[in-house]
């Protein structure tokens, strides 16, 4: 076995290691402290604390961080099964590419591991993610934001003070609850409601096509910059990454505002606006990739096809089902909903 494949194993092994080693030291040193606070009556009643999926950022910051080392490596030392890059910019491309997970696997390990939120009535304790520690009273916090019911951000006047998703783990309703019997209730950035709301799809459904759209991009700049594909090879990378643009901005665009109206905005389509009392059915589609739909048919025009997974979807549908008397069809045959 050669030398190149021995360093490249030992570094993959040691990147397990230093990551098994790392998060076992966390989970003792967080019970020595959890023990800690607990003897000194310091312990607040309730804790926000990231999900533990992202726990997983240290291992592949880790091993995205090492990786880039053998890159370094092979094409200082000129390893014998490793092909050597000419071009500058085709190197700073891969290199930047590993360095970019691995600082991208570090931020979620940060949060993950350090980010964390205590309170109860007598005080908040927020730790971020570089572990930095901030105290406050309730009485602090003189206002506060939610987005669909999906993110708080509380202020004290204009100032900012701190924010979390409610896909964080713990007591993430708690807080809005205290805040509530001072006074205070959520001021709600996007309408969520049954006169007016909007259904778009979640952020995690938006950011997979982004994500997508600029791993297929950086392959297709090295195919290009390399010089070494044939033509298949040019066609085939960029169709897909001319397919994944579509769908990006199809999700981007992808918006139905509900008021006195249906407004209805789709990419590269003008903007539709249905009367209730244009609609003749709706129901339920599934199509054969599994995909569900919402299908709003409108009399003498074409169908709106809504996600049926986006945000605010069953508010619509509570708004169809109570705006049925309405329908086009109303009364000649049953509605499906």
């Amino acid at each position: 076995m050669n030398a190149e494949v021995l360093i490249s194993a030992a570094v993959i092994l040691i990147t397990i290691i230093i990551a098994t080693y790392v998060m076992n030291r966390y989970r003792a040193d967080r019970g020595k402290r959890k023990a800690g606070k607990k003897s000194t009556g310091q312990e607040k009643k309730y804790m926000i604390k990231a999900p533990d999926i992202l726990k997983a950022g240290l291992p592949c910051g880790c091993f995205a961080g090492l990786t880039n080392i053998i890159f370094i490596l092979s094409q200082v030392y000129d390893w014998k099964y490793v092909g050597q890059i000419d071009e500058i910019i085709f190197f700073m491309i891969c290199f930047s590419t590993f360095t970019g997970f691995m600082l991208l696997g570090i931020i979620l390990a940060c949060y993950g591991y350090i980010w964390k939120i205590e309170f109860d009535e007598s005080g908040i304790i927020y730790r971020s993610a570089l572990g930095v520690t901030k105290r406050f009273r309730l009485e602090d916090i003189t206002r506060y934001t939610e987005k669909r019911r999906r993110k708080y951000k509380f202020y004290q006047g204009d100032k900012r003070l701190f924010q979390y998703e409610t896909d964080a783990m713990g007591d993430v309703y708690e807080l809005p609850i205290l805040l509530k019997r001072l006074g205070i209730t959520g001021e709600e950035l996007i309408p969520s409601d049954r006169d007016h709301c909007i259904v778009e799809p979640m952020a995690v459904q938006k950011a997979l096509p982004i994500l997508g759209a600029i791993g297929y991009g950086v392959f297709l700049i090295i195919l290009i910059v390399s010089g070494d594909g044939k033509l298949w090879m040019y066609l085939l990378l960029g169709g897909v990454f001319l397919s994944t643009i579509y769908y990006t901005g199809s999700y981007l665009c992808d918006k139905t505002e509900v008021k006195d109206k249906i407004y209805r905005k789709e990419f590269l389509k003008k903007t539709r606006s249905v009367e209730f009392s244009q609609i003749t059915d709706v129901k339920e589609y599934k199509s054969k990739a599994d995909k569900e739909y919402l299908i709003i048919n409108i009399k003498d025009g074409k169908p709106i096809k809504i996600r049926k997974h986006n945000e605010n979807i069953n508010i619509l549908m509570d708004r169809l089902n109570d705006e049925r008397k309405h329908f086009a069809s109303y009364g000649k045959k049953k509605t499906h909903l």
